[in-house]
């Protein structure tokens, strides 16, 4: 018993410290990423925006997590109605088949990438658990981070913040 726990104990200190990185200046940086789009190319972050649109929502999730799975539908509803906003989807602490499953049974409609390496996460300061959101300004400003499943009240401030 006491085995289990130090061994978990120490997989949730080793995570912690993976998930920790920082951010100079709350800044986004716009660099290239070792991440994995649907089709399996690899990809630019700078190419992550197709369309001209004026925020990014990036969204951190991993399949096994229910509360990813729960906000999928406001993802997909922001998706669908507001055009000044790029979201992202971006999976990490998962295996690629795992998440393509996750997008197909939820019926993801937004850009999703695959971080195997988690080279995604030394652009944001300290993430340490999933879901984890953010509200990025064409000038890469993190404006808000919305940490846990986003809810009515999250929604809210992000269209307040895009208008």
């Amino acid at each position: 018993m006491k085995n289990v726990l130090f061994n978990k104990f120490f997989l949730l200190l080793f995570l912690s410290l993976l998930f920790t990185f920082s951010c100079e200046n709350n800044n986004y940086k716009n660099e290239d990423l070792n991440i994995i789009n649907l089709n399996l190319k690899q990809i630019s972050s700078s190419k992550y925006n197709k369309n001209e649109t004026k925020f990014e929502l990036i969204n951190f999730w991993a399949s096994w997590c229910q509360p990813c799975i729960n906000e999928v539908e406001i993802l997909n509803i922001i998706n669908k109605k507001n055009a000044k906003v790029s979201i992202i989807g971006i999976s990490i602490m998962d295996d690629i088949e795992s998440a393509k499953k996750f997008l197909i049974d939820n019926n993801v409609t937004y850009n999703n990438y695959f971080d195997e390496d988690l080279s995604s996460l030394k652009l944001f300061n300290q993430i340490n658990s999933i879901p984890v959101t953010f509200l990025v300004s064409e000038k890469k400003e993190i404006l808000i981070r919305i940490d846990g499943e986003l809810t009515k009240q999250d929604i809210i401030k992000i269209e307040d913040l895009i208008k």
